[in-house]
């Protein structure tokens, strides 16, 4: 009787290990993609004021990437910080007022108002519909800052 019994427990843990293999397996496939990733922080929308692509300041941070994935700009940042919240704002130069450029100048504003030095690496995304120009497919980004031009195409 007791070879049976730990014949259908072998078996019983058996399934039971096979189940939730395939359910962790599934649970990371599905969440690895763009679409589907709860890592991905969302996009907030760029701000466009001139004054205060010309005067605003914000706090030292350096970049560490730059990226842009669908219609997303990925900014990586390192700072010195970590004991409180932060803010962070992309602000367009707004130049002439006029939406219709083929080339933005952006600025990130980093605000962190928090005595802790600690170096934060941080990633914060910006939406990218908003400056698409109809009829084209490409815009140009100037990042102040960022060593070279991101070529946005949509």
């Amino acid at each position: 009787m007791d070879t049976f019994n730990s014949k259908m427990w072998l078996q019983f843990l058996s399934a039971g290990l096979a189940f939730c293999t395939t359910t962790l397996v599934l649970f990371i496939f599905l969440s690895c993609g763009k679409k589907h990733s709860i890592f991905q922080p969302q996009c907030k929308s760029i701000t466009f004021d001139e004054s205060l692509f010309l005067s605003g300041q914000g706090d030292e941070f350096d970049f560490a990437k730059v990226s842009i994935i669908d219609d997303c700009l990925h900014i990586v940042i390192r700072y010195g910080g970590g004991c409180g919240s932060i803010v962070t704002s992309l602000v367009d130069s707004n130049e002439d007022g006029n939406p219709k450029l083929l080339e933005r100048n952006l600025k990130l504003i980093l605000k962190d108002n928090d005595p802790c030095e600690a170096s934060i690496t941080k990633k914060v995304s910006f939406d990218l519909k908003n400056i698409q120009v109809t009829g084209k497919n490409e815009i140009r980004l100037n990042i102040m800052g960022w060593p070279t031009a991101i070529l946005y195409n949509y």
